[in-house]
């Protein structure tokens, strides 16, 4: 009888070396049976070696986020992070908002940590191995992945990391905003807009229903809008304010932008948002002659059924200002 007083202390130092949680888990269960079933409780020693044991995973994993935080302020000792999840830190332990060592490396663009953390989820004399897709996937309070952060901040090199390792760069934030959208929003360079678009749906839409073309043409972001109509972006969906792509483009204003827009083959010139269409916008807002020129041009050319194409007519029309 006193050996099964001391069974679940005996497994749990085994388990624990394997995997923390598991063995909290099943000494848990075991001290459950014990009691309901009337067979006596299990020694103090027994719950207060496991109470330790967790305070001190616990303890381990408050220092790898307070470090890996910039709380320390140490920022390059990388093999820290190592250490705390060699010595039993659970690699999804996250701080207060849910952000787990691997949204803090991305967040402050420290690629050789995004590197270190996913060598040790992947080693597999570790007991992280089966986490790596859980932790490339998790989502803070706010529904950020580690690869929105990267993407908010234009780490070109974490993100490239994170998709290496199978990272999905389709998910969504709690606004429905994707990677692809953030990087645009917050002035992401070419290559990293290209990166995302090669991995991304560029026709997903946040909750107000707006594209990365749209956010792009809001937000004057020419190269982008390229590399978007390059990667097969639709011109012509609205979102929930009933406007396109080009309607955005022709409120900002910019003739680059629009010229971008008219030159794709279907772009639907004469679509009415509720403050009329593009070439009305334009009128209405003053714009540049070139551009309500290119816009009346092409629309012209959209609606007849011969003659040069709308591209053509707006070379021919740049080449008269």
């Amino acid at each position: 009888m006193l050996l099964l007083y001391y069974l679940p202390f005996f497994l749990y130092n085994i388990i624990s070396k394997i995997e923390s949680n598991a063995a909290l888990r099943f000494c848990s269960f075991v001290l459950n049976t014990f009691q309901t079933t009337g067979r006596g409780n299990l020694p103090r020693s027994a719950n207060m070696a496991a109470a330790n044991q967790h305070h001190k995973h616990a303890e381990l994993e408050g220092k790898m986020i307070d470090f890996i935080s910039g709380r320390w302020n140490l920022t390059t000792r990388t093999d820290a992070v190592a250490s705390y999840l060699k010595r039993g830190a659970s690699v999804l332990a996250s701080d207060a908002e849910q952000r787990t060592c691997l949204h803090w490396c991305a967040l402050q663009g420290y690629a050789e940590s995004v590197n270190v953390v996913l060598a040790c989820v992947k080693h597999a004399s570790l007991p992280h191995v089966d986490k790596l897709q859980e932790l490339l996937d998790k989502k803070d309070s706010d529904g950020y992945t580690a690869m929105a952060y990267a993407a908010a901040n234009n780490s070109h090199t974490v993100i490239r990391t994170l998709l290496q390792h199978g990272a999905d760069a389709r998910l969504t934030d709690d606004g429905g905003f994707t990677p692809l959208m953030l990087s645009i929003i917050n002035q992401g360079d070419s290559s990293t807009v290209t990166m995302l678009a090669s991995n991304s749906d560029v026709d997903a839409k946040n909750k107000d229903g707006q594209t990365a073309l749209m956010l792009a043409c809001q937000s004057g972001r020419t190269p982008a809008s390229k590399i978007l109509v390059k990667h097969g972006a639709d011109v012509n969906v609205a979102d929930k304010f009933q406007k396109t792509a080009l309607i955005y483009a022709a409120e900002f204003g910019k003739f680059s932008l629009i010229k971008v827009l008219l030159e794709t083959q279907d772009i639907d010139v004469g679509y009415s948002s509720h403050d009329g269409t593009a070439l009305e916008l334009a009128r209405k807002m003053k714009l540049s002659e070139r551009i309500i020129e290119a816009i009346r041009n092409c629309k012209v050319q959209r609606l007849s059924k011969g003659g040069e194409s709308h591209v053509q007519a707006m070379r021919g029309a740049r080449k008269r200002w």
